[in-house]
C-alpha cells in the first residue's frame, strides 16, 4: 500500500473523529436537557462515525486485512478497544431484518423505543426490552441489549484522532 493512499485512509479517519467529536458534544447537551429522542439521534450519529473508524482499522472483508493491519501498525494500536464494536458491527448490517426479528420475537413484543434513564428503573422491563437506552449517568448505550460504553469509545476515538493528526504531519507525501 503506497504512502499517498493511507495518508488519504487517515485523513478520512481523522475526518470521521472529529466528527464523532462534534456529534459527542451535543450528547451530553441533550441528556442535560432531557430531550432523549435528541440525545440518542447524536448517539446514533457519534456511533455511526466510530463504526467507520472501525471498519477502517479492523476491515470485515478478509481481502482488506492488510490495510487494517498497516493502519493500526501505522498508528500503534493494539489491544481490544471499545472501538472494535464487533457487537454493534454485526447489528448495523441488515439493520432492517435484524430489527424486525428482535421487535417480533415473543420476548420482545412490548419493548421501549426510547429510553433515557438508567437501565432497571422500569420495574417489569428487562434490559435487552430497550430497543434503544442511554444510561444519563453512566452514559453506556444498549441497543436490543447489546452494550457500549461511550464515554471509554469516546476516549478510544480521541487517542486515534490524535495518533492520526501525527501521522499525517510527518508522512505528507505532497
Amino acid at each position: 500500500m503506497d504512502n499517498p493512499l493511507i495518508f488519504k485512509l487517515f485523513e478520512e479517519v481523522l475526518l470521521q473523529c472529529r466528527q464523532a467529536r462534534h456529534a459527542w458534544s451535543s450528547i451530553s447537551a441533550k441528556v442535560t436537557a432531557n430531550e432523549p429522542e435528541l440525545a440518542l439521534f447524536y448517539v446514533d450519529g457519534f456511533l455511526s462515525r466510530a463504526l467507520n473508524v472501525s471498519r477502517l482499522l479492523w476491515p470485515d472483508n478478509p481481502d482488506s486485512a492488510e490495510r487494517g493491519d498497516k493502519l493500526r501498525s501505522e498508528l500503534d494500536v493494539e489491544g481490544d478497544l471499545e472501538l472494535k464494536l464487533a457487537e454493534f458491527r454485526r447489528l448495523a448490517a441488515d439493520y432492517d431484518d435484524k430489527l424486525v426479528d428482535w421487535a417480533s420475537s415473543a420476548e420482545h413484543r412490548d419493548f421501549v423505543g426510547v429510553n433515557l434513564m438508567p437501565l432497571g428503573t422500569l420495574d417489569g422491563f428487562k434490559e435487552d426490552q430497550f430497543h434503544r437506552s442511554l444510561d444519563p449517568d453512566t452514559l453506556k448505550y444498549s441497543f436490543e441489549g447489546k452494550l457500549v460504553n461511550l464515554r471509554q469509545l469516546q476516549k478510544d476515538l480521541q487517542r486515534i484522532e490524535r495518533l492520526a493528526e501525527n501521522w499525517h504531519k510527518l508522512h505528507n507525501p505532497w
